[in-house]
């Protein structure tokens, strides 16, 4: 008898333990989204695809908190003069990539379109945020010119920029859910690479 107790007060405590965890997931919605447009940082000669990864959650009606983690390759070069030899000059081939991540924060205005306005018929399938956000943007180099072995070359002349660097914006975040959970969204505005944004968002409810 004494085994039975202590197995249901186990399963109940694993029930109860899992609605908890389920109840905490449920106003969470993660996104995954391609920007195409980049405006950050020194133009290069091939600049990648920016991808990013968001998640936000509701902590009100109104009120979300979130982050983000995205990345970029970006290629170009540089010339470079040759000490032994100065008047030679080689063309130093690298690849850059960057990694912005940060907290975001700010409001769902849905409602405020639904009822107020009455832009939004169907306030179920519409989420329309406005997120400030905060964040760092670490970089990495690669070169991709060999060196000649016995050629030292001076490296005065490349783009310096600092290894990390402090961003911080606002975007307009529109998502439709034509299903329940799985939809669609767009990002406009000042965002850690691009002005804009497009990609698929999930809804853990």
């Amino acid at each position: 008898m004494r085994k039975l107790l202590t197995l249901f007060l186990l399963l109940g405590v694993t029930l109860t333990s899992f609605g908890q965890i389920k109840n905490e997931l449920s106003n969470w919605t993660i996104g995954l989204s391609i920007s195409p447009d980049s405006y950050r940082y020194a133009q290069a000669k091939q600049n990648g695809l920016y991808y990013q990864f968001s998640f936000d959650r509701h902590l009100t009606e109104y009120l979300i908190l979130g982050g983000y983690l995205g990345t970029q390759n970006r290629r170009s070069s540089y010339q470079a003069r040759n000490i032994a030899a100065p008047s030679e000059f080689a063309e130093i081939d690298f690849e850059k990539q960057y990694v912005p991540l940060g907290i975001r924060f700010g409001f769902d205005l849905s409602s405020f379109f639904s009822s107020q306005l009455g832009w939004v018929k169907n306030e179920s399938k519409w989420e329309i945020l406005l997120l400030g956000y905060g964040g760092v943007t670490v970089q990495s180099l690669e070169i991709k010119t060999p060196r000649v072995p016995g050629k030292v070359y001076d490296d005065s002349e490349y783009p310096v920029e600092e290894d990390m660097n402090y961003v911080a914006g606002l975007n307009a975040v529109i998502r439709y859910f034509p299903a329940k959970n799985l939809g669609v969204f767009t990002e406009l505005g000042y965002g850690p690479v691009g002005r804009y944004s497009f990609g698929l968002a999930y809804r853990l409810r």
